[in-house]
C-alpha cells in the first residue's frame, strides 16, 4: 500500500501553534504598526499618564498639608496657613 498525502489541510492543533504567538488584533490608521504617527501618539499618551500621576501626587501632598495645618491649629490654636501680617490664606 502506498502512503497517502494530506490534502493540504493542517490539523487544528498545528494551526493553533502557528498563530499562538502572532498578534490577532490588527490596527489601522495612526495606530498601525508601521505608521509614522504611532510614536507620536504613544509618546503623547505616556506624557498624559505621567501628568495624571503627578496631579495625584500633588493632590495627596495638599491633603497632607491641610491635615497637618488643621492638627497644628487644633493643638496650638493658631492656623499656620494664614499670613500673620495681612491675614490672607497661604497657598501650599
Amino acid at each position: 500500500m502506498r502512503a497517502t498525502k494530506p490534502l493540504g489541510r493542517k490539523p487544528p492543533f498545528s494551526y493553533y501553534h502557528q498563530t499562538a504567538n502572532k498578534n490577532l488584533v490588527h490596527y489601522y490608521g495612526a495606530l498601525a504598526l508601521r505608521s509614522p504617527l504611532r510614536p507620536l501618539l504613544v509618546a503623547k499618551a505616556e506624557k498624559e499618564a505621567d501628568q495624571a500621576a503627578l496631579r495625584e501626587k500633588i493632590d495627596k501632598v495638599k491633603m497632607k498639608a491641610g491635615s497637618w495645618a488643621a492638627c497644628l491649629a487644633r493643638v496650638f490654636e493658631v492656623y499656620p496657613l494664614t499670613c500673620p501680617r495681612c491675614g490672607l490664606e497661604l497657598a501650599v
